[in-house]
Formats: structure tokens, sequence, C-alpha cells
């Protein structure tokens, strides 16, 4: 095996004792939990203000309440992987874990893998659940929903899309 294989077992090892660790952390929970709740409700509610409104109003309610989608698969990763870090030290389980036979890139790979899969899922699920709301409050799926279901569905990958198609001569 070449250097820059990926061992799935030890990548996999990792990742498993991340989400071991960051469920039995009561904090972490409640912020990867509460914070889509939140959002969804705020979303959902603008929704249900403005289903009244003409449909231009509409739309400008739709893309304000969209942004909060935006910003989760952000956050919620974020909240993670600091929980992460400080518990690896506070336990003192960091050092023993950086004496194991895992390279240096397995080991970031695992830890960065941890949080952004978890994110996303809540991220995509959150943004179902508001389609869904805003299916039942207006009797459709708002207009352009669909188009900002495939922004938001690969957004992650935009900006790595965009350093190689600036980086390329």
């Amino acid at each position: 095996m070449s250097s820059w294989e990926v061992p799935v077992h030890r990548v996999k090892a990792i990742l498993l004792k991340e989400w071991a660790e960051a469920v039995r952390i009561k904090m972490v929970l409640f912020s990867v939990a509460f914070l889509p709740l939140f959002m969804t409700g705020f979303a959902t509610y603008l929704v249900w203000q403005g289903r009244a409104l003409p449909e231009e109003a509409q739309a400008a309610l739709l893309n304000t309440s969209l942004l909060y989608f935006f910003i989760l698969p952000v956050v919620i990763p974020l909240s993670i992987a600091a929980y992460s870090i400080v518990g690896e030290k506070e336990q003192g389980t960091l050092e023993p874990l950086l004496a194991t036979p895992v390279r240096d890139w397995e080991l970031f790979f695992g830890k960065a893998l941890g949080p952004v899969i978890p994110g996303l899922v809540l991220s995509w699920g959150a943004f179902g659940l508001f389609l869904l709301a805003a299916r039942v409050m207006l009797g459709k799926y708002p207009q352009g929903c669909f188009r900002s279901l495939g922004s938001f569905a690969f957004l992650p990958w935009l900006p790595s899309s965009r350093c190689s198609r600036c980086s390329s001569p």
C-alpha cells in the first residue's frame, strides 16, 4: 500500500470515536439539535407570515429564510469540532492519540469527517423539514425551492471548485 492510499479502517475508527465522544457530551448534543430546529422554525415562521402576500413578496421571504440554511453546514461542524479538540485535551487523550501508529493526515481526515458528516446530514434534514412545512402551509412548494435545494446540496463543495479553478494555469 502506498503512503497516500486511505486505510479505511483507521479513519473509520477515528470517526466512530469522534461520534461516540460527541454523543456523550450533552452540550454538543444540545447545540447540534437546537440550532437546526430553531433555524427551521424561524424560517417556517417567515413563510407562514408571508402566505397571504403576493408571489414576489413570498419569494423575497423565502430567499431570506434560505440564508439560515446556508449557515447550518458551517456552524454545526464548528461546534462539534471545537468540543472534540477541547474534550481530547480535557480528558488527556490527545497525547495517547498522537502516539498511536496513525499518520497525521489519517488523524486529520478522521477528525475532519467526524463533524462534517453530521453537520451536512442535519442541515439537509432541516431543509427537508422546512420544505415539508412550507408545502403544508402554502399548499404547494415555494417557487424556486428546488433550485435552492440544488445549490444547498452542493454548497460544501463550492469553495473547493472555486479554488481549483483559480489555481489552474
